[in-house]
């Protein structure tokens, strides 16, 4: 750069907070405390840096103004500083291979109101035979050049076909040391059907166990009961209680447009003992209405989050992933191009081998990526589709290296576009990434180091 260089800012937003002023640098999540100086700095925009600096000169010794720009440099905050875009086409080979997630049975023992996959069948009731176990086994370590891998287990509910279960952890454990991998495992169960031999099994294998709880008995038994519409929260808790005290299990909750109460409901989860308590909302169970009271309601989350932070119960707040997921983004600032590894770092496997982006893409034709036999075929268009400045309104949103443009099957099933999140989500996500960007500012140094080191 030199005195005729036009200052070009990279995209940011100015926060104001406890009366400080932040500048946010939206490509890679920078926060930077500044003074009125700089912001006025900041609206010579347009200007060359030296009419800059003459618009200036009542503000800034020209060592000053010097300095300022020196340390925006630093941090990459211009945008002719950079030869080429930051952001790149995501490479042909995506990122590598490293789970696989198995649809050990499409089918369930429950019937739950909001399901996605048809009662669990996926339009293709049946079990996954133990060779197309295997076959997939044997495509993820080829086809992955990681040293760990991860076999999900899945449905409908995968303790149906518990017995696969058993023959897989057993077959990729006999091949680490021929291939030289780790295999981890991990299991989303509705927890109805575990007992002493399951639980035993999962706990001495290390299996990273996910129970679909959606809060207290009266919110859960309304969407999730077994065919006769008998509610399972009580069994749930009974056929867990030892699993609980043993071992970590998270515990996820779905929320319809009568239970968004994330606070009571975190609350509830976290007393009962769950490790994690991810949330997230059945899109098709709750109206526009019930949506803006679902924002109010998650802002009151994060803001319980920073009374949590007051009184020190850090570890309550990690187990919360949609705050601290973001908190981290914040705290390790970073370029991203997409929001989650589906259709890249990890595949969904059906019963017959169909090889999908991920389990919440199973059935759906269009989405097939390929099979075991052939491999994969189909799956360049939809990595592309993934890069957040490919999708609609992202490229021109604050927030968008917070959010990434949302799960690509709640974009599908909401707007008819993998790339284009609904209205009312990027709203969401704008309203409470401010109120997580405002929490954050709010941290001491004690509470970053124990938040995150």
């Amino acid at each position: 750069m030199n005195n005729q260089s036009l200052i070009e800012f990279e995209p940011y937003k100015i926060f104001r907070n406890n009366g400080k002023n932040y500048v946010f640098k939206i490509n890679d999540n920078k926060l930077f405390q500044i003074d009125s100086r700089t912001e006025q700095f900041l609206r010579e925009e347009g200007k060359t840096i030296e009419q800059g600096f003459h618009s200036l000169r009542e503000l800034f010794t020209q060592e000053e103004y010097l300095n300022l720009i020196q340390g925006m440099m630093a941090a990459n905050f211009f945008k002719n500083q950079i030869e080429e875009s930051v952001f790149t086409d995501i490479p042909k080979n995506g990122v590598g291979l490293s789970s696989l997630t198995l649809m050990l049975i499409q089918e369930c023992n429950m019937k739950c109101s909001y399901c996605y996959g048809e009662g669990g069948e996926y339009f293709n009731k049946g079990k996954m035979s133990i060779d197309t176990a295997i076959k997939a086994v044997d495509y993820l370590i080829k086809e992955s050049k990681e040293k760990e891998l991860l076999v999900a287990f899945f449905g409908g509910e995968p303790l149906m076909n518990f017995r696969l279960i058993k023959e897989v952890v057993k077959y990729c454990k006999g091949k680490e040391i021929s291939t030289n991998k780790i295999f981890r495992f991990t299991i989303t169960t509705n927890g109805t059907l575990i007992n002493k031999r399951i639980e035993d099994f999962l706990v001495e294998n290390n299996v990273m166990i996910q129970i679909s709880l959606d809060g207290n008995k009266k919110q859960h038994d309304k969407n999730r009961f077994f065919e006769n519409r008998r509610g399972s929260y009580d069994l749930i808790l009974d056929r867990t209680k030892s699993l609980r005290e043993r071992t970590r299990v998270s515990g996820r909750a779905t929320l319809t447009s009568e239970n968004l109460n994330y606070t009571e409901i975190y609350n509830h989860l976290n007393d009962l003992g769950f490790s994690a308590i991810p949330m997230a909302v059945a899109e098709n169970m709750i109206d526009d209405e019930a949506y803006e009271i679902r924002i109010k309601e998650f802002i009151r989350l994060i803001h319980y989050c920073k009374e949590l932070i007051d009184l020190k119960k850090y570890d309550d707040v990690v187990k919360i992933p949609m705050i601290y997921g973001i908190l981290q983004k914040l705290e390790f600032p970073e370029e991203r191009q997409v929001g989650c590894n589906v259709g890249q770092g990890v595949y969904a496997v059906d019963i017959d081998g169909s090889l999908f982006p991920c389990h919440r893409f199973v059935s759906k034709e269009n989405f097939k990526i390929g099979d075991l036999e052939i491999g994969v075929e189909n799956v360049q268009e939809f990595k592309d589709k993934q890069h957040v400045l490919n999708h609609v309104k992202c490229d021109s949103c604050w927030a968008r290296n917070l959010c990434l443009g949302g799960c690509p099957f709640e974009n599908y099933e909401q707007t008819g576009f993998m790339e284009k999140a609904s209205s009312r989500y990027c709203k969401f996500m704008k309203m409470t990434s401010e109120e997580i960007v405002k929490l954050y500012l709010e941290l001491n140094n004690e509470d970053r180091k124990k938040l995150f080191h």
